[in-house]
């Protein structure tokens, strides 16, 4: 089933790591009552779980999470009260003890991007869904 009309998930998300499976699993269960495939729900999840890892590790409160369903896509955004934007993947080694998850969304992803805003940031991946 796919919507023409955007469908929306918000959630705030507090700065106990635990709550990256809270939210995993509310944007699991959202893109499920969507209609979208096990697969692409697989691919989003692991996404928005390095997303919202970075912002609580690295980011800033307050941190929210928005995830839309437009037409054939899926956009997952992260805000978080920091300015400072991701360290750029070509910068991060492979084989670092840390900093794969935006390896991850560049290479799973259709597109991705960072936002710098008034009050901090916006980082973003999207993805196409199978037909």
């Amino acid at each position: 089933m796919r919507h023409n009309a955007r469908v929306e998930l918000v959630e705030q998300v507090g700065s106990d790591p635990r709550e990256v499976s809270r939210v995993r699993h509310a944007v699991t269960t959202a893109l499920g009552s969507w209609g979208v495939a096990v697969d692409d729900r697989d691919v989003v999840a692991l996404l928005t779980s390095e997303l919202v890892t970075n912002a609580i590790r690295h980011g800033r409160p307050p941190v929210s999470l928005r995830a839309a369903l437009r037409g054939d896509a899926v956009r997952v955004s992260v805000d978080d009260g920091s300015r400072h934007e991701p360290v750029p993947v070509e910068d991060t080694a492979w084989d670092a003890s840390g900093g794969r998850g935006l390896h991850l969304v560049e290479s799973l992803s259709d597109r991705w991007g960072v936002s710098v805003n008034g009050v901090g940031k916006q980082v973003w991946f999207q993805v196409r869904l199978t037909p």
